[in-house]
């Protein structure tokens, strides 16, 4: 016949739960239940799941019903599921500095989730100090920016308690109050018009609905500035697109290309409209370099075939050609 403050014993899934605390659940069960010790063994045993159970699978009948058998149970669950120290260290400080409250939880329960992630942190002598605990628990909890803010000015004291009772006047979440909110925004919901009140509505008598309402103007301002940005880009594209529409245009007429500016080219020679200096008629042509170097070899070939020739029959009409370029 089983005891009366019989208690099942915990379950653990080691796809979605946390072993450390299983193990937490199972010495609280042990104090619990009256169950004999010979029979602890067995009912945890039962109570695993088919993946979990195979990790004890090994143990004996006589093994696990024994006074013994539910140490042997955690001993083999130990060699599978916990972790070194410095692992779990690390895991709860990476649980804890990434908490952020979400999308439609209350400041109570984050408040709870929030305490018992830095309880395990804690755990292995990772203890903050107060002001820092204070800004951890305002960033975690994700406020819009006026909230925030307004929770950094009028707190007091810079530690975890006053900061936790600030956030929680300044955003209307004592329980039994008119003004509380049961899903406090997030920081990212205000731009959205997150608890949106109506001009006419009746509801801007309360301080909340002032409050969410000036959060839900400054979130329309920003939004008509987005327009704004958008509508100049698609400005800026068009006259691009006209630009090019004219320098085709230009092109096509025999005119000069128009610059990046929307003016039309010019000859840097004389100033004309229908070519560039490159094809300029008034441009003086530039001597051809593989024409000047070849004249010079004939000339340096000639004159040693011919050393008593006369040099002033070779006339050199590239030199007036270079003097011309370099005037130009």
């Amino acid at each position: 016949m089983s005891s009366k403050s019989y208690k099942a014993p915990p379950l653990f899934d080691p796809d979605t739960d946390n072993y450390e605390q299983f193990k937490k659940d199972l010495q609280i069960w042990k104090i619990l239940t009256d169950l004999d010790a010979k029979k602890k063994g067995p009912a945890v045993y039962l109570a695993l799941g088919k993946k979990t159970r195979e990790a004890v699978r090994n143990l004996t009948v006589a093994e696990v019903s024994a006074e013994s058998g539910l140490t042997k149970i955690i001993e083999r669950l130990d060699e599978v599921y916990l972790a070194d120290k410095n692992t779990r260290a690390y895991t709860a400080f990476q649980n804890f500095y990434k908490c952020k409250r979400g999308s439609g939880e209350t400041f109570e329960n984050f408040i709870i989730r929030f305490e018992r992630l830095y309880g395990d942190l804690a755990a292995y002598e990772m203890v903050l100090p107060e002001g820092i605990r204070a800004f951890f628990v305002l960033n975690a909890a994700n406020l819009p920016d006026e909230m925030e803010k307004l929770a950094r000015a009028t707190t007091t004291n810079l530690t975890y308690k006053d900061m936790k009772d600030q956030i929680k006047k300044i955003c209307g979440t004592n329980s039994g109050t008119e003004d509380a909110e049961p899903n406090l925004p997030l920081k990212d919901e205000v731009l959205f018009g997150y608890g949106a009140r109506g001009r006419g509505s009746g509801n801007r008598g309360r301080g909340r609905g002032r409050s969410t309402y000036r959060m839900q103007e400054h979130g329309s301002r920003n939004t008509q500035d987005n327009w704004r940005s958008q509508e100049g880009s698609k400005m800026d594209d068009a006259n691009r697109d006209k630009r090019k529409s004219d320098t085709s245009s230009s092109s096509s007429a025999g005119r000069n290309q128009m610059n990046q500016y929307g003016v039309q080219m010019r000859c840097f020679s004389c100033d004309s409209t229908q070519h560039l200096l490159r094809d300029c008629p008034k441009n003086p042509k530039k001597p051809d370099v593989q024409e000047i170097n070849q004249e010079q070899q004939n000339f340096k070939l000639n004159k040693e075939e011919n050393p008593d020739s006369d040099d002033s029959d070779m006339n050199f009409d590239f030199a007036k050609d270079s003097s011309s370029s370099e005037e130009f």
